[in-house]
């Protein structure tokens, strides 16, 4: 009999949209300094090699951050704490660079 079964598939539920939500972020954002802001050259090693770190520091601790608020922060919810972490992983993977990146044209064409 294995009662932490469910707990076990939430955590790593989150550790998986940590990793994933980090490195989404990481890479977008590269891509947005590239391609909106004319920072610098696409460096792919630079790129990957950033992205690495930012999925084990940051996607490790978002990992932490999703689970928590997963299981204790909505216990009545109509959802499974799994949905709650997919939701969480693109909201912060996905919906924060896109509003990053929505954010640097409207800058680019104000003041440009």
């Amino acid at each position: 009999m294995d009662i932490f079964a469910s707990s076990n598939h939430i955590a790593q539920a989150a550790i998986a949209g940590g990793i994933i939500s980090a490195g989404l972020n990481s890479v977008i954002g590269d891509y947005v300094n590239r391609s909106i802001r004319q920072a610098r050259e696409f460096d792919f090693k630079v790129v990957l090699v950033k992205t690495l770190v930012s999925c084990l520091t940051l996607g490790l601790l978002l990992s932490v951050i999703f689970y928590v608020s997963a299981v204790y922060a909505y216990p009545n919810a109509s959802i499974t704490p799994v949905q709650i972490i997919a939701l969480f992983t693109l909201c912060f993977g996905v919906g924060y660079p896109i509003l990053d990146m929505l954010i640097a044209t409207i800058r680019n064409k104000i003041f440009a």
